[in-house]
This record gives C-alpha cells, sequence and structure tokens, in this order.
C-alpha cells in the first residue's frame, strides 16, 4: 500500500465569540503541512502551523465512490474542541 501523506497535529487557543476562550486540537493528513494549514484554515477558520507526528502516514485519500484521487489530498482525521 502506498502512503504519500502524513499526519499533522494543528492546534489553537483564543478567545471564542461569547467572552470565553476556545482550545482546538485538529488532527488532519495531508500531503505537506502547507496543505494541512490550508485545509484547516478553510474549514475550521484558525491559522497555525501544523506539527508533524513522526512516522505516521496516511494512504492515498479518494472521492465518496473511492473510483479517484482527490485533488487536494487533505482530510480532517479528528478535531477536539473545548470552549470555556
Amino acid at each position: 500500500m502506498n502512503y504519500p501523506n502524513k499526519i499533522y497535529v494543528c492546534e489553537y487557543t483564543g478567545p471564542n465569540a461569547v467572552n470565553g476562550q476556545s482550545h482546538f486540537v485538529v488532527i488532519v493528513a495531508a500531503s505537506s503541512s502547507e496543505v494541512a494549514r490550508e485545509h484547516v484554515k478553510k474549514l475550521i477558520g484558525f491559522d497555525k502551523e501544523p506539527l508533524w507526528l513522526m512516522n505516521a502516514v496516511y494512504p492515498t485519500i479518494y472521492n465518496q465512490t473511492g473510483s479517484e484521487p482527490l485533488e487536494v489530498q487533505a482530510i480532517i482525521l479528528s478535531n477536539h474542541t473545548q470552549h470555556s
């Protein structure tokens, strides 16, 4: 099996809309750190440098039918959010 993607973690702590704090930990598989960063920024809304989990890889990401690879190789695997 081919594993062209790496797994990254993006973490952000900052203010939320209800005068509190939010803490995000997002795990994303992507072809590069730049792709991971842009994917998280587009879907979740924060812009932080992702951290590569050493030796953590992910296979090719396909469309919903599994017939062809996605043009942008990025997928959010987990999104843990805490608001206080």
